[in-house]
C-alpha cells in the first residue's frame, strides 16, 4: 500500500478486498481522517497496524481479515468504539491479549470478529459494555480462564464463537432473566469446559424456538446499520470435545428451530432423550463418543428433516436406524 494514500484527506470509503494487495500498512493512514469504512480483507498485507489509525474517530467499519498482519491488536481500537460498529480481524497473526479498553458509555460495538490469530489471556470483562454486542467471534486462539459468564447480560448477542481455545471450567450464568435471547449460534467446541450442560441457557434461547419463522426462510440477515449485512444460515449448537458430563437435559427439546446439535466427544451418560423428537428441522445430530446407554427412542424416526446424519458411535445404544 502506498504512503500516498494519506493525500486522501476527504477519502471517507475506502475497498480493496479479495485482491493481492500487499507489503505493510503505511503510517499515513492516520492522515485520513474522514474514513469511516476501511475494508481491506482478503489480501497479502504483513506487518502491524500502525498505531496512528487510532486517528480515525469516525470509524464505522474495519475489516482486515485474512491477511498477514501481525503484533498486537493497537489498545486504541477499543477506544473508538463510540463509532465503530465492526472490527473484523479474523485471520492473521495478532498476538498478546485483546483490548480492554472499550467505552462504558454511547458503545456502538456490533461485531467483533478475532478468529483465528495467536490472542492469549482471558476474555476482558470491559466487553461487557458493548451493549449492543450482535456477533461476538473469539474462535481458534489460545485464550485461556473460564466461561465468560457475564456475557449472557449482552441482550442483542445472536452469534457466540469461542470454538478452538483454551477456556475451562463450568458455564455460569449470570443472575439476569434474558439471557442470550436472541441468541441463533453458538459454539464452544474444543476447549476443556467441564460439568452440566447448560439447561438454564437452553430455556432462554428463545430464536432457537421460533419454528414458524426459521422454516419460511433459508437464512436471515444481521443488519449492523452499516452498508454490511451477515447472513445467518442455520441455528447451531456446537459442544462438542468438552468435558460436560451426565445427562443430556430436556430443556433441549424446546429449541426447536436448532438445525445443527454436536453435542460429540463429551462424558455425557443417561440415555438420549425423546424430547430431541421436538427439533422438527434438526438436519445433523452428532452424540458420538460419550457415554449414552439405552435405545434410540424411536420418536427421532419422525425427524423427516435428519438429512444428514445421526452420529452415535462410541456408545453403548442398543438399536440403530437408518
Amino acid at each position: 500500500m502506498p504512503d500516498s494514500l494519506g493525500n486522501l484527506k476527504q477519502l471517507e470509503l475506502f475497498t480493496v478486498h479479495l485482491n493481492k494487495l500487499s507489503g505493510y500498512f503505511p503510517e499515513t493512514i492516520g492522515k485520513c481522517i474522514k474514513l469511516r469504512y476501511l475494508i481491506l480483507s482478503d489480501n497479502l498485507l504483513v506487518g502491524p497496524v500502525p498505531k496512528s489509525i487510532c486517528n480515525l474517530r469516525s470509524f464505522k467499519v474495519l475489516r482486515l481479515g485474512n491477511n498477514r498482519l501481525s503484533g498486537r491488536i493497537p489498545q486504541c481500537l477499543s477506544n473508538l468504539s463510540h463509532e465503530l460498529q465492526v472490527l473484523d480481524l479474523r485471520m492473521n497473526r495478532f498476538h498478546g491479549n485483546i483490548p480492554t479498553t472499550f467505552l462504558k458509555q454511547n458503545n456502538n460495538l456490533k461485531s467483533l470478529i478475532l478468529n483465528g490469530d495467536r490472542l492469549q489471556g482471558s476474555i476482558p470483562r470491559t466487553l461487557v459494555t458493548c451493549r449492543n454486542l450482535e456477533v461476538f467471534d473469539l474462535g481458534n486462539n489460545m485464550l485461556t480462564g473460564g466461561f465468560p459468564h457475564w456475557i449472557d447480560t449482552l441482550p442483542e448477542m445472536q452469534v457466540l464463537v469461542l470454538r478452538g481455545n483454551k477456556l475451562n471450567g463450568t458455564l455460569l450464568t449470570s443472575n439476569t432473566k434474558t439471557q442470550f435471547q436472541k441468541l441463533r449460534i453458538l459454539d464452544l467446541s474444543s476447549n476443556e469446559f467441564s460439568g452440566l450442560l447448560p439447561s438454564n441457557y437452553f430455556k432462554n434461547f428463545k430464536a432457537m424456538m421460533a419454528v414458524e419463522k426459521a422454516a419460511g426462510a433459508s437464512g436471515e440477515r444481521i443488519n449492523f446499520g452499516t452498508k454490511e449485512n451477515i447472513l445467518v444460515v442455520f441455528t447451531i449448537i456446537d459442544l462438542s470435545v468438552n468435558k460436560f458430563e451426565d445427562e443430556i437435559p430436556d430443556t433441549i427439546g424446546q429449541l426447536r428451530s436448532l438445525r445443527f446439535l454436536n453435542l460429540s466427544h463429551n462424558s455425557l451418560s443417561g440415555g438420549i432423550p425423546t424430547h430431541l423428537s421436538n427439533l422438527v428441522l434438526l438436519q445433523h445430530l452428532d452424540l458420538s463418543s460419550n457415554k449414552l446407554v439405552g435405545d434410540i427412542p424411536q420418536q427421532l424416526t419422525n425427524l423427516t428433516s435428519l438429512v444428514l446424519k445421526l452420529i452415535i458411535r462410541g456408545n453403548c445404544i442398543a438399536y440403530i436406524f437408518e
